[in-house]
């Protein structure tokens, strides 16, 4: 888990939208139990530079997250260059930098992660590549904190959305963030390639608990998932969770807060 750093300054947080789903026939924005989670110390905490590859990038797929600061490694060093001494290892690096650690994740290769350590440096606290010395064919995203500061959240019962079949009778839920956190968490928890939603690399996880859940990006720096909680998962459970993107809608922030939806300030759990 990522420790306690410094907030960021300078930097603008993005408010994410709100995601509903149309029952069958229609419905309006009310159809779901809608919640507006917010976590009053993400400002606080770890942040993180997503950084892509160019082509074939998306979300968990040829990427990489670097977090700082995280707690200190307990690993042996095996890994020693110049600005990057620590420990190397499938998927990840940890490294001593700025007088604390940071972590790079990703399914990148291991001289990928490396190069990626190398171009890091910290400002205010926060991690921030030096986009000239990125490897080539590699782009950074703007600095987002490791924890979303706020979280949109709408459920649903699965037989009101006429996928009772294949999703039991349990819940369905949607969440749309904006932070790093999220997609390092893809590389720890497991995920699988799952075609796309509206054009946009989506993938399958169960980083988010319940049974599993679809993610994508709508928009750069923005995770969207449906996720589902009543059945075993299954084939037919992927295709109905992409029928379900498929019948969602997106609601700019202005027009989510209209819907006046429940405010719980907890901390984050992703």
């Amino acid at each position: 888990m990522p420790g306690k750093g410094n907030p960021g300054t300078g930097i603008a947080l993005l408010q994410p939208p709100g995601l509903v789903l149309v029952r069958p026939g229609g419905g309006g924005d009310r159809a779901g139990a809608f919640r507006r989670l917010v976590d009053v110390v993400a400002h606080g905490g770890a942040w993180t530079q997503v950084v892509r590859a160019s082509r074939g990038g998306g979300l968990g797929r040829r990427s990489a997250v670097i977090t700082y600061p995280v707690p200190g490694s307990m690993l042996p060093e095996n890994i020693r260059r110049p600005g990057v001494v620590g420990h190397l290892s499938p998927g990840c690096l940890q490294w001593a930098i700025s007088g604390d650690w940071a972590t790079v994740r990703g399914d990148l290769a291991d001289d990928e992660l490396v190069m990626l350590a190398e171009a890091t440096g910290v400002e205010d606290g926060v991690p921030r590549v030096r986009e000239e010395e990125l490897p080539a064919g590699f782009a950074a995203r703007p600095p987002q904190p490791y924890f979303p500061p706020v979280v949109n959240e709408s459920r649903y019962g699965a037989a009101g959305l006429g996928e009772a079949k294949a999703l039991g009778d349990g819940l369905v839920y949607t969440t749309v963030m904006a932070c790093g956190g999220f997609e390092d968490r893809l590389f720890t928890g497991g995920i699988s390639a799952s075609g796309r939603v509206r054009g946009r690399l989506a993938a399958i996880t169960t980083a988010q608990g319940g049974n599993a859940q679809l993610v994508w990006e709508p928009r750069t720096g923005v995770v969207a998932c449906i996720g589902y909680s009543g059945a075993p998962w299954s084939k037919a459970a992927e295709a109905a969770l992409h029928r379900l993107a498929g019948r969602s809608r997106m609601l700019e922030p202005s027009r989510w807060k209209a819907l006046r939806p429940a405010v719980s300030r907890q901390p984050s759990n992703l």
